[in-house]
């Protein structure tokens, strides 16, 4: 009966050691290289144009075929983007009250001017290339 009693606690030993000195699963965190390359990727398709001080900015974009542009109003007045040669690939905006965006994706190459129709002095370019 000793020796089983023994043979019990040394098995109790042994199996509550394992339970203490068991390696506990790391979490895989993605590399930071990784996180960069992955939201640059994402944010690669949307470029953006900030509407501020009576400018845009910036004024003069290049992009790819196929990307899009946001512009975002931050000034306290409305501003809008009008095309200075309106088609259906790039068509005029709503004027937008601060905070408001508008967004468009450009399918075709060219040269794409606009203004501000309440501001004229306002102007930028969109370039699309292949």
């Amino acid at each position: 009966m000793k020796k089983l009693s023994i043979l019990i606690i040394i098995i109790l030993i042994i199996f509550g050691s394992f339970l203490v000195l068991k390696p506990k699963a790391k979490k895989t965190e993605i590399p930071a290289q990784t996180k960069v390359i992955n939201s640059s990727v994402e944010k690669s398709t949307l470029k953006e144009v900030s509407i501020s001080n009576y400018s845009y900015s910036p004024s003069k974009l290049t992009i790819k075929k196929g990307q899009s542009v946001k512009w975002t109003n931050y000034d306290s007045v409305k501003h809008d983007v009008m095309p200075d040669n309106q088609t259906s690939v790039f068509a005029a905006s709503e004027l937008l009250a601060k905070n408001e965006s508008y967004t468009t994706t450009f399918d075709t190459v060219g040269l794409f001017s606009y203004h501000c129709t309440p501001h004229p002095d306002m102007k930028g370019t969109i370039e699309v290339t292949e």
